[in-house]
């Protein structure tokens, strides 16, 4: 599974944090991180510490916050994502169909109205490939 950041995949500013390039066994691996270390024991959950994740650019950690804020950064490098233990419960259900099987189709990760989105990806693959030629 690999991480990424890709800035500016519009006309409007908008980025995206990527996870990509996984099976359904790396996919069953983020969803039970997430389930373990942020709804069970309510604790943050950096990305770049799980060893099955490859960060190229970025470095993320997934907090549990009062409001859903998404991925917040100062540097487009180093990224927060906040998000109420409501939506990352939403989350899990969103990443559980990966886990099943191996597919290609893609997943935003959260529904927040901010300048970065969180794609899930086992191919890479979904709006944002033209951003990257």
């Amino acid at each position: 599974m690999r991480l990424d950041y890709i800035p500016d995949i519009n006309n409007f500013g908008d980025c995206v944090v990527r996870l990509y390039d996984f099976g359904k066994s790396e996919a069953l691996q983020f969803k039970d991180a997430i389930s373990v270390t942020l709804l069970a024991k309510q604790q943050p959950l950096d990305l770049n510490q799980l060893a099955y994740i490859q960060a190229d650019n970025c470095v993320v950690v997934l907090e549990l916050g009062t409001e859903d804020l998404g991925m917040v950064t100062q540097d487009d490098h180093h990224f927060t994502c906040t998000l109420t233990l409501e939506s990352y419960q939403k989350m899990v259900n969103l990443i559980t169909p990966f886990c099943d099987k191996d597919g290609t189709s893609h997943q935003m990760l959260y529904d927040v109205d901010s300048l970065t989105d969180f794609l899930f990806s086992p191919a890479g693959t979904s709006m944002i490939t033209d951003a990257e030629t």
